[in-house]
């Protein structure tokens, strides 16, 4: 008889906890599974919920607070069960992402779904389908890959996570909106981190940065000598010092022109030109960390930050000239600014109050909005991010209607209008202007749907996923879409003088996507076929092209045959027919397949990146 079943069930424990947990793996979790199905005892002790705990916090990093709190209690913290569950959140998570890839005609109401029965648990899972394109190389002179597959799923799964990260912003400032009771619940850390969830961050990456510069803070203090029980004015100016040295410092040209530098995903990382509420808002998240009562004061023309500490008068922080002047006087630095300013120094009480999340919220994005109104606007994914969380945060405290047409003029993701505005922002704004925004909404829905199925092709040359160069100007593109002619209006047409040319208005003019970045429509006749175009050239479409996903899969190119992009479902429901064209073009009935050195090399295993 076997020796292992008389093992005592405390060493069977033993040797499962040995198991490594796995981020990015079941392997460890299905190990236990099948040693339970060895007998009903070794089932028993497999089934023991702390052997399932470090494993399900490697699998799962992330999670939404208030399901995770209603998982524990439904069954009393038992991980096991809580491990299964995560399965199958994420099962059903990639389920509706494969249904959003393929189904064209309802992917808003499957995103609100996703956003809703998912939301940030998933955040991990449908991250990782983010980075799964199967690439191949171009050629034997070329190491780097071209994507081959996957690129409409990577799209996709990008606008999902779009629409988790900005729902949880959202869903972070609608207690502040007419300054509700749930307001104070909201941090100034937490409000200003939001803003960062409408460019698909992390949200929680913010909060976990600040955890890990409150410990250099803290050993920083420890080598100066500083305690707990240390004076507060001298504990702020060692903060101060501590951030000169991190880098975050006053620059010598303060830049608002680059909208980036008012977001925390960016200034915390990057460390690029520090304005005055990030240097606040630095000084203020950590030191709150580090036990002290700071809150920021929204100064005129100037962001200050007070300490107020458990006994005697409040300090207040000037960070952005800490190297300089840290601390500045309430009886005579402060009364002598607004002199200066030519403002009352008796409204000094007004103006040195600490500022609630809400005003230094809409301070922030007001900053921004002045940052893209003084910024040349381009066909930039950042620039469009930051105006909607500017604006959308400014619906949010002001409750303005006035805002809708603007926030609706960008609008980032084709899920959003739906998935973020219907469904989250709606409900949490005043009776008084949803009406409105449903009229928005309504009139955006109908415009999206009229998009006219292109059936037959008539004579039109060309087709979509084709590669090609302008005949005058010589820029590189790829055939999004087409018209039979011209439709953009008389007034187009007469800018860019159409009727000059020599087919005129009456010719196929194709909507293409160009390596500046840029969607133009281009005439027939300027167009000219490039079979192959160089491995720069390829990815100088892909750098530039953020949603080029949404319209192809990838690239289809071996041997000496003429490269194309693979239509997505998306392009083939509307032109249905330029397939089956593509792939005659590169495949004509009388062409055999040529073997030849290059097309074995094009033939190797793609790998998953």
């Amino acid at each position: 008889m076997s020796t292992i079943p008389q093992l005592p069930n405390e060493a069977i424990e033993a040797i499962l906890l040995c198991l490594p947990p796995l981020p990015h793996s079941n392997e460890s979790a299905r190990t236990i599974c099948n040693v339970g199905l060895a007998n009903s005892r070794f089932l028993a002790v497999s089934r023991s919920p702390h052997i399932w705990q470090p494993h399900y916090a490697a699998r799962w990093r992330r999670s939404d607070a208030a399901r995770e709190q209603s998982r524990k209690s439904s069954t009393h913290e038992d991980w096991r069960a809580m491990y299964y569950a995560r399965i199958e959140l994420d099962r059903k998570a990639l389920d509706l992402l494969d249904a959003i890839v393929s189904q064209t005609d309802n992917r808003t109401l499957l995103a609100v779904q996703l956003a809703n029965d998912c939301g940030y648990d998933v955040w991990e899972t449908i991250s990782k389908e983010t980075t799964r394109v199967r690439r191949r190389e171009y050629s034997r002179f070329d190491v780097q890959k071209i994507p081959i597959e996957g690129l409409t799923r990577q799209y996709w799964a990008r606008e999902i996570i779009g629409v988790v990260s900005r729902c949880r912003a959202v869903n972070i400032w609608l207690p502040l909106s007419n300054h509700g009771p749930m307001a104070e619940d909201i941090s100034f850390e937490e409000g200003l981190a939001a803003m960062s969830g409408f460019f698909r961050a992390d949200i929680d990456t913010v909060f976990e940065e600040f955890d890990r510069l409150t410990l250099s803070c803290q050993e920083y203090l420890l080598t100066r000598g500083y305690t707990g029980e240390s004076d507060p004015t001298a504990t702020v100016i060692e903060i101060c010092a501590w951030m000169r040295q991190r880098g975050f410092v006053k620059p010598n040209e303060p830049s608002f022109l680059h909208v980036l530098n008012h977001f925390p995903h960016h200034f915390l990382f990057e460390q690029p030109v520090i304005l005055p509420i990030a240097l606040v808002y630095i000084f203020v998240c950590v030191s709150r960390r580090l036990g002290l009562n700071a809150r920021p004061v929204a100064f005129p023309n100037k962001v200050l930050a007070m300490i107020s500490p458990p006994a005697g008068h409040a300090i207040y922080v000037d960070v952005f000239e800490s190297e300089s002047r840290p601390v500045v006087s309430y009886t005579s630095d402060l009364p002598a600014m607004l002199e200066a300013m030519g403002l009352d120094p008796s409204t000094l009480p007004e103006h040195a109050s600490p500022a609630t999340t809400s005003t230094m919220l809409l301070r922030a994005a007001r900053n921004t909005v002045h940052s893209l109104d003084r910024a040349m606007w381009r066909n930039d994914p950042d620039q469009t991010s930051a105006h909607d969380a500017a604006y959308c945060a400014a619906l949010v405290l002001t409750g303005d209607a006035r805002m809708i047409p603007t926030l609706f003029a960008g609008l980032v993701g084709p899920l959003d209008g739906e998935a973020v505005v219907r469904n989250v922002l709606r409900p949490g704004l005043p009776e008084a202007i949803r009406d409105r925004l449903d009229r928005r909404l309504t009139k955006q829905e109908e415009y999206e749907k009229y998009v006219p199925k292109i059936n037959g092709r008539g004579q039109v040359q060309h087709f979509t996923g084709m590669m090609f160069r302008h005949v005058k100007y010589r820029y590189l593109g790829v055939i999004k879409g087409w018209d039979y002619d011209c439709r953009l209006g008389k007034e187009w047409i007469s800018q860019m003088r159409v009727d000059e040319l020599p087919r005129g208005s009456n010719q196929p003019f194709y909507h293409s996507f160009t390596g500046d970045g840029r969607v133009k429509y281009v005439a027939e006749e300027n167009i000219k076929l490039i079979h192959r175009p160089y491995p720069s050239e390829l990815r100088l479409i892909f750098a530039a092209n953020k949603d080029l996903g949404r319209w192809f899969d990838g690239v289809e190119f071996r041997g000496s045959k003429p490269v194309r992009f693979i239509m997505s479902p998306e392009s083939r429901a509307l032109y249905p027919d330029d397939d089956m064209v593509g792939r005659r073009f590169r495949c004509p009935a009388t062409e055999e397949d040529s073997d030849d050195e290059m097309g074995e090399l094009f033939l190797t295993f793609p790998e998953e990146d």
